[in-house]
């Protein structure tokens, strides 16, 4: 995809975004905000968590959680 298509589809969300914006998170010269990057997400069919620390952490992280929601004992 490339940077005015992504630029596009962020805009389709409701955001504005150029393709220099894309450019700047790139090259490290600036991070997206939460709202910008729960757009970028989306975009791609991703988690944010996936999109965050890639897929197979991801994965790692949500096992972690089923195990530790699974052995915590029910209050109520």
């Amino acid at each position: 995809m490339s940077r005015p298509e992504l630029a596009a589809a962020m805009r389709a969300l409701g955001l504005r975004t150029e393709p220099s914006h894309i450019w700047r998170y790139e090259d490290g010269y600036a991070e997206p905000g939460l709202r910008q990057f729960a757009a970028l997400a989306q975009v791609f069919g991703v988690s944010m968590e996936a999109l965050l620390y890639g897929e197979d952490e991801a994965v790692r992280l949500a096992r972690a959680r089923e195990s530790s929601a699974s052995n915590s004992p029910v209050v109520g």
